[in-house]
């Protein structure tokens, strides 16, 4: 299982820490603050999970 960042979100900077995540396809709309848009972000790249044996 790869894991990503759906093509369909997008992260724009609104100012003091916070970040408007912004799903296209439902316009879903969320604030988060800059530690998880980092973590979101970490997704953009895909990635196979490593998981604990």
């Amino acid at each position: 299982m790869i894991l990503r960042l759906s093509q369909f979100a997008h992260l724009a900077p609104v100012g003091d820490g916070r970040v408007l995540v912004i799903h296209a396809a439902t316009q879903m709309r969320l604030v988060v603050d800059h530690e998880l848009a980092e973590m979101i972000e970490f997704f953009s790249i895909e990635k196979e999970p490593t998981w604990p044996k």
